[in-house]
């Protein structure tokens, strides 16, 4: 699947639906701290990880880079993408849906994010049907995951995480945060921001996940673009 000059960039900051997990779980009146870390632990138990099903986490804010028009050049003179990124973040989750979608024009534009397949997507979908919107066409979503590793023989412990694809290609790292994407951890991170309320924190680490993706872009030209 070819990149087009319509692709444009998620990238969520998810924590746990803790409502629906008290309901799943009869967590009864567990303070919201106990009850993210009953539902971490009863997901390690279960797993051996402690990253949550899709249905279970609720969008704490998200990152949207619509395309420039205009495309910068990497050093081989191919055409490098460009974005401008908006941050969005709302504690009533319905609104800022809402706001995601007055921007994000589906009949014209394609989502694409890094763990679109597994998580985000479906995490997005589940959303979207619980306040009431209707779902996105999935064939307009780009898994950038999916795409570096297109092998369903493949464990994901043996397909590069965001981090392992920079150095693949060759790129410096932006990451400064104590955990990189699409692990375990990164939940757990974001959990911890927003305990704080820290909406410093999740924007940065959104950022650099965004940043890492456009690097990844513009290393694979003009094969993917």
């Amino acid at each position: 699947m070819n990149h087009s000059s319509n692709d444009c960039i998620l990238v969520l900051a998810r924590i746990p639906d803790l409502d629906t997990g008290r309901r799943l779980y009869n967590l009864g009146d567990l303070d919201a701290k106990g009850t993210a870390k009953a539902l971490y632990h009863l997901r390690k138990q279960h797993t051996g990880k402690t990253e949550l099903p899709p249905y279970l986490y609720r969008i704490r804010a998200l990152l949207f880079g619509e395309p420039k028009h205009e495309t910068s050049h990497t050093i081989n003179d191919a055409p490098s993408p460009t974005y401008t990124f908006q941050f969005f973040a709302d504690s009533d989750e319905k609104q800022l849906l809402q706001r995601f979608l007055q921007h994000y024009q589906p009949a014209t534009q394609r989502l694409m994010s890094w763990q679109g397949t597994q998580l985000d997507f479906p995490n997005l979908h589940y959303r979207l049907l619980k306040h009431g919107f209707a779902p996105l066409n999935p064939t307009q979503q780009i898994s950038l995951y999916d795409v570096l590793s297109p092998f369903p023989q493949l464990s994901a412990e043996d397909k590069p995480s965001l981090a392992q694809s920079q150095a693949l290609f060759n790129l410096s790292s932006r990451d400064q945060s104590p955990t990189y994407f699409a692990d375990d951890s990164d939940g757990e991170y974001l959990w911890q921001a927003h305990q704080k309320n820290d909406q410093r924190a999740i924007q940065q680490h959104l950022q650099q996940q965004a940043d890492s993706m456009v690097q990844l872009l513009s290393a694979m030209s003009p094969t993917f673009i």
